[in-house]
């Protein structure tokens, strides 16, 4: 009979957490899948080196871990998400018109799906977190995950993160001052300039506090901690309906409008509405969201695909 081993311990075994008997508690069902990769891993290693088969364990016990470590550090709820079907179903059939383009697994992305991956304080990876269903909620396993092994950077870094540090992002006035001054398609038609910005997740593979952490990026950004996934959960479901309405109709410039002035009213006066002046000949039109800077763009598109 195979002695139960507690996943947990494992975990730890392999890559220590400080102060883990203060751990929270975490779903049972997220361990065990953690623990069963891991031993998946040990038995189809038996033929291989026992230092390759130490390094792959390791590498999966370096993220578990990691998990254990930003769970303790502070509990970032994920919220409700409930977008509508068909609105899903729209979109991922017309990603897989051209799946033929794109790995095994690979689904449209969201652009309130960003996030900043940082691995250093001016090296890292602006990406999206869509490697998972469109219909599911993003959650700080998903974050972790793509940050961890999700994108080339954190790929190609020497070792995977022990330690992440999730943050909430917002462009400085600085930024936006300069945009709104400079850029002619940066066209504002409502919304509170003076308001906090909505933020985008940024994670730090590295143990610190948001505060006090100033990136060396291009654009200047301000961190404080990321308390929760439910206003992002909450824009990713808006963009859903945004972009299947886009994906259906041509719609009319009224149309698109009114629709973002609905998501506004929805996401709260702190959202932007902006116009692209280049574009005001378009024939279609939709509503495009823009997580990083906060806006819903009235925004010209070509025709429907046709079904």
């Amino acid at each position: 009979m195979r002695q139960r081993v507690d996943p947990v311990r494992l975990i730890r075994d392999h890559n220590p957490v400080p102060d883990a008997h203060q751990l929270p508690d975490v779903s049972e069902a997220s361990f065990e899948a953690l623990f069963e990769e891991i031993i998946g891993m040990e038995n189809k290693a038996n033929a291989r080196s026992t230092g390759t088969r130490h390094r792959r364990l390791g590498r999966a016990a370096a993220l578990a871990a990691a998990l254990l470590v930003v769970t303790a550090g502070v509990a970032v709820a994920a919220g409700v998400f409930s977008p509508d079907p068909a609105d899903v179903a729209t979109i991922e059939e017309d990603g897989e018109r051209g799946v033929a383009a794109h790995l095994e697994g690979w689904r449209p992305g969201l652009k309130s799906e960003s996030v900043w991956c940082m691995y250093d304080l001016n090296t890292g990876a602006a990406t999206q977190v869509s490697e998972f269903p469109l219909g599911e909620p993003l959650t700080t396993e998903r974050l972790l995950e793509e940050c961890g092994t999700g994108n080339d950077v954190g790929r190609n870094q020497d070792a995977t993160p022990t330690d992440y540090t999730v943050c909430r992002g917002t462009f400085t006035d600085e930024e936006y001052q300069e945009r709104t001054t400079t850029d002619p398609d940066f066209n504002v038609l409502a919304g509170d300039l003076s308001a906090p910005r909505p933020g985008f997740p940024v994670v730090l593979a590295w143990d610190t506090d948001c505060a006090s952490t100033h990136l060396d990026t291009s654009f200047q950004v301000d961190l404080v901690p990321l308390q929760a996934l439910d206003d992002i959960n909450q824009t990713r479901e808006v963009e859903v309906e945004l972009k299947a309405a886009a994906l259906q109709d041509c719609l009319t410039h009224r149309g698109a409008t009114t629709m973002v002035e609905d998501a506004q009213q929805r996401l709260g006066d702190h959202w932007l509405i902006t116009e692209w002046s280049q574009e005001l000949d378009a024939e279609c039109w939709q509503g495009y969201i823009d997580l990083e800077w906060g806006t819903i763009t009235v925004l010209g598109r070509d025709e429907p695909t046709p079904n």
